[in-house]
């Protein structure tokens, strides 16, 4: 209150920027009120989160939280303009650390934008995912989101140093647990690196792989990963409570696809869990087998567990569209094959697929 007026968080920002128009700092504070849809009215102008972000910057192009905010707000393949520049969601993280060097959010964040194998430069230094990680610790050893990525970022053989000791995958999920236990993906990536069978010992209690999954679904019931995750740990017959609702392995995947449509796995595992004749109600709408399958490749055109069974899902001499091409089950597999030449499952599919005269083309190579 303020006099007999009330005014909102976001109204102390708007009115800041009113009185001084050229404050980069309330400029990009007021943007971080802002949900990527919503806007704000200074003066007779409406400003999105990204306008708030670009003002700030256009006032003061050195501003690092500025930067680190206006590439949260970008999706990967997206970019914006600052000037006459245009950046990545990854160019804007390397801005960010390279004008703050102690910014360990972006930091954390340039390391979440790279792939395993990739770098990114930051002055004249090249970093890894991972190394983006360790500095994001080095600077906060209490980033919890920081923690939770460096163990994602390992193979369940792998160890990181951070500082003079080695964590191992499930310790630094762990670590960031210790740090705030409210932690969805920790709890959803602990239960990952767990097998059927193990337990953990989060503080004093220990949990198996299902109970960390329940535990990420009691923070947020909206995680589509966990609940992708609890199916995935259910046999087709078992069933498990989730508040005060028991769910098959089906439910699951379905509860995780009405959450997040664009869950490929989920998808693909949808398919898996029904029979031939069988439907999933997912929202309003119902997938059969294939559907399910064809909604995966949609998503993600890579997924050679999708082509593996949206392959395995036909009988010779039936055909299914993808996209604008007609596969035969042999194409199927052979596409499959074409993204890992590695999987053994897959070979395996081709060679059943086919009668002890007929040949499939992989690449340019026939195999009987």
């Amino acid at each position: 209150t303020v006099g007999t007026g009330k005014y909102t968080k976001q109204e102390c920002y708007a009115k800041a920027v009113e009185i001084n128009p050229t404050s980069s700092e309330a400029w990009y504070i007021l943007g971080a009120t802002l949900t990527p849809t919503e806007t704000v009215t200074v003066g007779t102008v409406k400003y999105t989160q990204q306008e708030c972000y670009l003002k700030a910057l256009a006032i003061d192009p050195t501003n690092s939280q500025a930067w680190y905010n206006l590439g949260v707000s970008l999706t990967p393949t997206e970019t914006i303009t600052v000037g006459t520049v245009k950046y990545t969601q990854q160019e804007c993280h390397a801005k960010a650390v390279e004008i703050d060097p102690t910014n360990s959010q972006a930091w954390s964040n340039l390391g979440v934008s790279l792939t395993p194998t990739e770098t990114a430069t930051v002055g004249t230094v090249k970093y890894t995912q991972q190394e983006c990680y360790l500095k994001a610790l080095e600077i906060d050893p209490t980033d919890s989101h920081a923690w939770n990525n460096l163990g994602a970022s390992l193979t369940p053989t792998e160890t990181a140093t951070v500082g003079t000791v080695k964590y191992t995958q499930q310790e630094c999920y762990l670590k960031a647990l210790e740090i705030d236990p409210t932690s969805v993906h920790a709890w959803n990536n602990l239960g990952a690196s767990l097998t059927p069978t193990e337990t953990v010992t989060v503080g004093t209690v220990k949990y198996t792989q299902q109970e960390c999954y329940l535990k990420a679904l009691a923070i947020d019931p909206t995680n589509s990963q966990a609940w992708y995750n609890l199916g995935v740990s259910l046999t087709p017959t078992e069933t498990i409570t989730v508040g005060t609702v028991k769910y098959t392995q089906q439910e699951c995947h379905a509860k995780a696809v009405e959450i997040d449509p664009t869950n490929s796995q989920a998808w693909t595992n949808l398919g898996a869990s029904l029979t031939p004749m069988e439907t999933a109600t997912v929202g309003t709408g119902k997938y059969t087998k294939q559907e399910c399958y064809l909604k995966a490749l949609e998503i993600d055109p890579t997924s050679v567990h999708a082509w593996n069974n949206l392959g395995a899902s036909l009988t010779p001499p039936d055909t299914v569209m993808v996209g604008t091409v007609k596969y035969t089950r042999q194409e199927c597999h052979a596409k499959a094959l074409a993204i890992d030449p590695t999987n053994l499952h897959t070979w395996y599919k081709l060679g059943v697929s086919l009668t002890p005269t007929e040949t499939a083309m992989v690449g340019t190579v026939k195999y009987t």
